[in-house]
Order: C-alpha cells, then sequence, then structure tokens
C-alpha cells in the first residue's frame, strides 16, 4: 500500500520557478531571434535548460515524498544527490561551451578589424577598420 504525502511548499516553488523560467526563456529566445543576437538567445536556450533540470528535481522531490516501496525499501533517496550530480555536469558543460564560443567571438572580431600591411611587416604596422572598410590611417592600405 503506498501512502503518498501532501505536497510541500518545495513543490510549489519548483512548479512556479518552471513556469517563470520558461516565460523568461521564451522572451529570451524571441528577443534574440528579433535582434539577431547570439548572447541573447543562447541565454533564452540556457532557460530552457535550467527548466528542464528544474523539472527533474520536482519529479525527485515528488518520489522523496513517497513511502518505500518493495523494490526501493530505503526510499528515493539517493535521487536528490544522482539529480544534483546531473544538474551540476550538465551546467558545467554549458557554461564550457559559453566560454569557449565566446572566446571564438573575440578571436572573430578581431581578425575581422586587423589588417597587416604587407608593405611595412618589418616595421609591424597594424590597420584597424573602423567598420566601414577604412582604416584609421585613412583609406584602406591596399595588399600588393
Amino acid at each position: 500500500m503506498r501512502v503518498r504525502l501532501k505536497p510541500s511548499s518545495e513543490q510549489a516553488a519548483l512548479k512556479l520557478s518552471i513556469l517563470v523560467t520558461v516565460l523568461t526563456g521564451l522572451a529570451g529566445v524571441a528577443a534574440g531571434l528579433t535582434t539577431g543576437s547570439r548572447d541573447i538567445l543562447f541565454d533564452g536556450m540556457y532557460s530552457f535548460i535550467a527548466a528542464m533540470l528544474t523539472f527533474g528535481a520536482l519529479t525527485v522531490s515528488k518520489l522523496l515524498m513517497q513511502e518505500p516501496t518493495r523494490k526501493f525499501q530505503f526510499g528515493y533517496w539517493h535521487l536528490e544527490p544522482l539529480m544534483g550530480a546531473v544538474e551540476s555536469a550538465i551546467l558545467v558543460t554549458v557554461c564550457v561551451y559559453a566560454v569557449v564560443d565566446g572566446t571564438a567571438g573575440i578571436g572573430e572580431r578581431w581578425a575581422d578589424r586587423l589588417v597587416w600591411d604587407r608593405r611595412h611587416l618589418g616595421r609591424h604596422d597594424v590597420y584597424f577598420r573602423n567598420g566601414h572598410g577604412n582604416s584609421c590611417r585613412g583609406s584602406r592600405p591596399s595588399l600588393e
């Protein structure tokens, strides 16, 4: 015979957190797609990942409220640290992706702005484009 306890305030807080996180994620994805910003889009997708992880925590919380069964004689307590480990692994993976993507983006931006003039390589002159195809030293140097 299974005995279920009443939902706790923890479960209510997790449900509210899922709702708010999904709404934030929808707003972030919509804003990212509208503006064309990869950073805002990433933030929206991160919100969806956080909502999925919170849903997993809610599921574990519901299992913890149940009485032990014949299969799980000591209850479901072992799922809580397991869920924490899974959450940590996913969040570390997302953070590593963010660092790699951000570093690559910085490298691309600087590579696009730097133009080396082959005529002055011995003097290590560097030309910076001002966004209009012109260098800061006047017109864009030819690479002949």
